[in-house]
């Protein structure tokens, strides 16, 4: 931040090419979870020659779309089609299968069912909802497993959602099973805020955990009765002298899931809530710079396989922090996690962040990410992803 704010020389950056081949990165401290890091696309190597000849429209034609990735671009034709062939400098190129990739633009839901029985498209991440069941029982559809939780923000600093009973009985009342089964129609319903996925020493960091909702269909009417509870011992039995909660969304998709919940609220704590859309760009302005809202929609994809992509977010000096959530213990758990190499000093001290983190419901976790995904039965070797960067190279069309 420092460089880019020029306030120190670029040269103090701690990154220089030994060779060609080799790249000499030095870190300010041990980060455990840095080679995980350098799959991310904002550590993908540019040329700067390119950049500074064609700017923002550097990828939009194939002589100026140069990168390092085992296949290249050769046509690009805007709203259309991107067309890529292998890139016969990559370094596994004798192994690449496909001589062509094309990455078909497509918004229409309809149309990529139709591709795919028909047989024009072979991959497809647009599904209608609607559709979902049908399509599983037609062996055309996939759930694929995403490193990410949907979940509710919480304006800590509101006048009735800073009391952690409030928060965790609004939590509580959520019938996370028919969320998923009824209204998404894919994921996990979540128990927590780290998803399956992230590993531990020994395993999933999720399954080390353990749930700290109960999320089993069979204890739903405990968690109501806790609630109401809550509720009760808050002042607000029923309902009654509780404000209308505002909640804000960024599209219409939202809204049904948020209707389901608003029913929920309402039949079993006697509350109103009420729902305002707003254009994307301005959402993210409102929940995450201004953080000028009461509740709201969120939710989040890893950018790196660790837990502390998840935790991270809502250390207290955190720009991310839209909750506003403030926790010494949690600073300084998050901090030990982030200082050390060692596993077992870092899976301890997550964990303890996120036991104080989900006591205190910093958020409202509703569900695990899984992808709905159109997979033609033909097309094999896909290498999937959690992290949602699924790999053709390999892949082929079976016969």
């Amino acid at each position: 931040m420092a460089i880019n704010a020029s306030k120190m020389e670029l040269d103090t950056l701690g990154i220089r090419a030994i060779d060609d081949y080799t790249l000499e990165v030095t870190l300010e401290k041990p980060t455990a979870y840095f080679l995980e890091l350098t799959a991310f696309p904002t550590f993908y190597p540019i040329r700067e020659d390119i950049i500074e000849k064609y700017g923002d429209t550097w990828t939009i034609n194939p002589e100026s779309y140069i990168g390092n990735g085992s296949y290249v671009m050769i046509e690009r034709n805007i709203d259309n089609n991107i067309i890529m062939v292998k890139n016969t400098n990559y370094w596994d190129y004798e192994n690449l299968v496909p001589e062509k990739i094309t990455f078909v633009l497509m918004d229409n839901p309809t149309a990529s069912v139709a591709g795919i029985k028909e047989g024009s498209l072979h991959f497809s991440d647009r599904v209608p909802a609607q559709d979902i069941d049908t399509l599983k029982a037609e062996g055309l559809l996939q759930m694929v497993k995403r490193l990410g939780t949907y979940y509710y923000a919480v304006n800590h600093t509101n006048e009735v959602l800073k009391d952690g009973r409030v928060r965790k009985a609004l939590s509580l009342a959520i019938d996370r099973n028919y969320i998923v089964d009824n209204i998404v129609k894919a994921g996990v319903p979540a128990g927590a805020f780290v998803p399956f996925g992230a590993p531990d020493v020994n395993g999933d960091f999720r399954e080390v955990g353990g749930d700290y909702i109960s999320v089993k269909p069979e204890d739903y009417q405990k968690n109501i009765e806790e609630a109401k509870k809550l509720m009760e011992e808050a002042g607000y039995t029923n309902g009654e002298g509780f404000p209308v909660l505002q909640f804000l969304v960024d599209s219409n998709r939202e809204i049904p899931t948020f209707e389901a919940v608003q029913q929920m609220w309402k039949e079993h704590l006697g509350i109103d809530t009420s729902v305002s859309q707003q254009e994307w760009a301005v959402f993210l302005q409102t929940l995450y710079t201004d953080k000028n809202y009461v509740m709201g929609r969120s939710g989040w994809t890893a950018d790196y396989n660790d837990a502390m992509t998840f935790l991270g977010m809502f250390l207290s000096y955190s720009p991310q922090n839209h909750a506003l959530f403030t926790n010494k213990e949690y600073d300084n758990l998050l901090q030990t996690a982030m200082n050390t190499i060692d596993q077992n000093i870092r899976m301890d001290a997550m964990h303890k962040a996120e036991k104080i983190f989900m006591d205190n419901d910093v958020i409202i976790p509703l569900y695990y990410y899984a992808t709905p995904t159109l997979v033609s039965p033909k097309l094999k070797g896909v290498v999937y992803d959690n992290l949602a960067k699924h790999k053709f190279s390999y892949a082929y069309i079976e016969n």
